[in-house]
């Protein structure tokens, strides 16, 4: 099918934006917003233009979360909490001042007011399902943290022999792995207890920076609340070494610690772009 490929981003405040920016420039994908998408009549996903001619989007490399790009209540799909899984609601602005935590809207029905999401690309499982668009980075896979640590350590021995084929050892072979990777239990929680700035608690199936608590550069308290949601939820969490990677110095303001320096990662990635035979 004829189209344009395009990238849809998580927003600018977001870590991963330097990123995708550069990535729609060196590939040609189109860097588009949701809000520039409509469904045509025949069930198209196009991007409106300045000229009118509204060309067909064929693809979406989309780098938000599937519950926000598929966002569809009718088919109750809606915006949940990243760690919780627990939807979120509208909150009342005027309702939350001076509390802990706000208040959330409810309808004349008394039910609670679910959060609208700024990126859904509009009617795109309908055109999923009619073969009309492809929507790829959603639920990566390979994404998953857990996931990529078991696959990269059982591979070389699943496909033992097609390595030897290659001329390949698999019990020598450095296979390309993520940072050191702790199981989901309690014991892997007690053991990061004991240095907490070795160690990165992550939500194992979000990516765009989403769900990542680098210990290192949290506040005290702030490190206690993720550890006390990893020691009540284990399961819930993947946990992996700290390694080095770009960070950007920030100083941050504390009400107990005062003013601190804190490290956030800069999210800066190699692309390997083909063209023919040459790379």
């Amino acid at each position: 099918m004829e189209g344009i490929q395009i990238v849809l981003p998580p927003g600018g405040a977001n870590g991963a934006t330097p990123e995708i920016h550069r990535l729609a420039a060196y590939s040609g994908l189109v860097y588009a917003d949701a809000g520039q998408l409509y469904r045509d009549p025949a069930g198209y996903v196009r991007l409106r233009t300045v000229s009118g001619k509204d060309p067909v989007v064929s693809a979406v490399y989309s780098r938000v979360n599937s519950d926000s790009a598929l966002f569809d209540l009718e088919r109750q799909i809606c915006l949940r909490d990243a760690e919780s899984g627990k939807p979120v609601y509208l909150m009342d602005p005027l309702k939350s001042l001076g509390t802990r935590h706000g208040k959330p809207f409810r309808n004349s029905d008394g039910k609670f007011v679910p959060l609208e999401s700024h990126y859904v690309i509009p009617g795109a499982l309908e055109a999923i399902h009619g073969h009309k668009l492809y929507l790829g980075g959603l639920n990566r896979i390979l994404d998953n943290k857990t996931i990529l640590a078991t696959l990269c350590y059982y591979a070389p021995r699943f496909f033992k022999k097609e390595l030897q084929t290659l001329g390949l050892d698999p019990e020598t072979i450095l296979p390309i792995s993520p940072p050191e990777t702790l199981p989901s239990t309690s014991e892997s929680v007690r053991l990061i207890e004991q240095n907490p700035e070795e160690w990165v608690v992550k939500a194992p199936n979000l990516s765009g920076g989403k769900g990542i608590h680098i210990l290192k550069s949290m506040s005290v308290a702030g490190r206690k609340t993720v550890l006390n949601k990893a020691r009540m939820s284990p399961k819930k969490f993947a946990y992996q070494k700290l390694v080095r990677i770009a960070r950007l110095p920030i100083a941050l303001m504390d009400r107990k610690e005062g003013y601190r320096y804190s490290n956030r990662a800069a999210d800066l990635r190699m692309w390997a772009f083909l063209e023919r035979v040459r790379v």
